[in-house]
């Protein structure tokens, strides 16, 4: 199987906005969110594999495609983005690869709002 780019989205605010304003609200949000970001995904060439809860998962076959929808996404949403490069998988719970888990650490966990970050696979591919 040939690598490809994975982009993983995270609503920015999501937990304050549940707590504050109730999950109605948080369901809109979502909705909202993945609306949009889907619209950038396919203006870039990606197509939507998955959502889970406030995340949006993503490929390309191009890694740079990826990062510029990641850019173009945050910067309209305010979310923050991971993007990685290899073995994706097929978007299985049971199946899902090391890179896809890599990308949405980078996402979730060490972008901030507005910021994409990169796995050192996408880094590689990307000087590549």
């Amino acid at each position: 199987m040939a690598p490809r780019a994975i982009l993983v989205l995270d609503m920015a605010g999501f937990t304050n906005l549940t707590a504050e304003q109730g999950p109605e609200a948080a369901a809109t949000a979502i909705s909202v969110f993945r609306e949009r970001a889907e619209a950038f995904i396919e203006a870039f060439g990606g197509r939507t594999e998955m959502h889970v809860a406030d995340n949006v998962f993503a490929t390309f076959d191009d890694v740079r495609l990826a990062a510029a929808a990641g850019l173009a996404i945050t910067q309209d949403r305010g979310s923050s983005a991971g993007v990685g490069w290899g073995e994706v998988g097929d978007f299985h719970p049971d199946t899902i690869s090391a890179e896809l888990n890599f990308a949405s650490h980078a996402g979730e966990d060490e972008a901030r709002h507005g910021e994409v970050r990169f796995t050192a696979a996408a880094k590689a591919a990307l000087r590549a």
